[in-house]
């Protein structure tokens, strides 16, 4: 959508107050707030800007020229979305949806104790015995998350009233509160996937990069949605408002940073998580995308029969390098 996006002639007076604007060459039904652009996009038209500078001389014109455009998604959810990218490359360009890729690979994490070096599954499995339902909660680790943002995040978690089990990246941060035993916090690396496939794990809050997206909708695990930088924004509102397997947590931004405050994480937390019209409608449609993910990678699926298509393609290709 990225591309889209740079594509589109000047934002609308309206767009500039928060109203939503369609994306040229995007289906119709996508429409999004200037708020929800990639803050690199929307400098892109500035000569000082060395990101601008860096997207323009590297992804310009070389990358319409592509002859081949790989897609980590699935049909199911993306068709349309990689039907109007190409309208961007070289008539005789195409573009193969060959995902989730770890699907695709069979590459489905083990339940070793090497592992889960912190114990995060034999955690889950005693949440299972009680029949309680967890959130799992993680940034990735490339996004920064103030200390303040991660109090409040805390608080908001307890007073909730769920299980957690949070992956956190800082090492020096701990939390204000007593989470208690209902509440995992691990400083380091967690199996993320296996986690999300677990029975007791019910919700991710998560920052909506593509793989944890993938990963996600693979496991049939609604989301809340809490982006904080470049692509995610747009990731978000595909996952939430057109697939509709989550929820966003919408962050306004304001001078000196953003902060969202423990009320509104409890809020947006018992929306996800908490039994009602809208919980069940979120993991319906998140089981439908798990449904559609592992139909895509199965013998005669969609993703499948795109990945074999392209290495015959360019076996052709070779052979006929080769012999010229």
């Amino acid at each position: 959508m990225c591309k889209s996006v740079i594509a589109s002639p000047p934002l609308p007076p309206s767009a500039e107050h928060g109203a939503s604007f369609h994306v040229a060459r995007m289906p119709e039904r996508v429409s999004i707030t200037s708020a929800e652009v990639p803050d690199t996009i929307a400098k892109i038209l500035d000569p000082e800007d060395p990101v601008s500078r860096f997207i323009i001389d590297h992804f310009g014109e070389s990358d319409e020229r592509r002859w081949v455009v790989l897609v980590n998604s699935f049909a199911t959810v993306d068709e349309d979305y990689v039907a109007a990218l190409m309208s961007f490359y070289q008539p005789d360009a195409r573009a193969w949806l060959v995902g989730p890729m770890f699907l695709a690979a069979g590459d489905m994490p083990e339940r070793e104790e090497e592992h889960d070096p912190e114990g995060c599954l034999p955690w889950l499995d005693e949440r299972a015995v009680r029949s309680e339902t967890a959130i799992y909660v993680s940034f990735g680790t490339q996004a920064y998350v103030s200390d303040e943002q991660l109090d409040e995040l805390a608080c908001g978690l307890v007073r909730s009233g769920h299980p957690f089990l949070w992956a956190v990246r800082s090492a020096a941060w701990s939390p204000p509160v007593e989470v208690g035993p209902r509440g995992r916090i691990v400083h380091g690396w967690m199996p993320q996937r296996s986690v999300l496939a677990h029975r007791a794990v019910g919700g991710f809050v998560s920052h909506c990069g593509w793989n944890s997206v993938m990963e996600c909708l693979a496991a049939g695990k609604p989301v809340l949605a809490w982006t904080i930088m470049a692509e995610q924004h747009l990731n978000a509102y595909h996952v939430a408002d057109i697939i509709g397997a989550g929820v966003r947590m919408m962050v306004v931004k304001v001078a000196g940073g953003t902060v969202v405050e423990t009320a509104a994480v409890e809020r947006k937390v018992r929306r996800l998580m908490d039994a009602g019209e809208e919980g069940r409608k979120m993991r319906e449609k998140a089981s439908w995308a798990q449904q559609a993910a592992n139909a895509a990678v199965s013998d005669g699926g969609t993703s499948r029969v795109a990945l074999m298509k392209l290495v015959e393609e360019l076996q052709r290709c070779f052979s006929l390098i080769v012999h010229s």
